[in-house]
């Protein structure tokens, strides 16, 4: 098999678009700006070193970063918990339809069921009496709840 060693000078200039420049006159342009640009740099006071100011003096992209309050983080965790415990509880299904699935492989799962109810209890504590989160937040609980009782008790068995 024949190797490409150069390709053909006129396949080069069917590449380029009108107006376009040469690639070799491109690299002589390129090479001028960066003498000047060097030779402007050696000249400045600061030689080598530029100064970019003092970075809080620079202005944030994003802004003053948010402030969120303790109620706001505890509805948040309430919400990822009962999330968690919502993935679980599919898990535990997906779990108890598997055959192959014995129920002491299942033990983790339950405990971890068990910890994400807690999780749902302590951040109810700490939400309004009138939050309309609560009743969401009690319905997982207990549903959860209900579960991990009957695997403990040995419905299951």
């Amino acid at each position: 098999m024949a190797k490409i060693t150069e390709f053909d000078p006129r396949l080069k200039q069917a590449g380029r678009k009108p107006g376009q420049k040469d690639p070799a006159t491109d690299k002589a342009d390129f090479d001028r700006a960066l003498k000047k640009a060097q030779a402007g740099q050696a000249g400045s006071p600061a030689g080598d070193k530029v100064s970019l100011g003092r970075p809080e003096a620079l202005p944030s992209i994003y802004g003053p970063p948010p402030v969120v309050s303790a109620e706001a983080m505890s509805r948040t965790e309430a919400e990822l918990a009962a999330e968690r415990t919502v993935d679980l509880l599919d898990s535990y299904q997906a779990a108890l339809a598997n055959p192959t699935r014995t129920l002491k492989s299942m033990a983790p799962l339950v405990q971890e069921i068990e910890a994400e109810v807690d999780r749902i209890h302590k951040s109810l504590e700490t939400l309004p009496q009138d939050d309309r989160l609560r009743p969401l937040l009690n319905e997982v609980a207990v549903r959860a709840m209900v579960e991990t009782v009957k695997f403990n008790r040995g419905d299951f068995v």
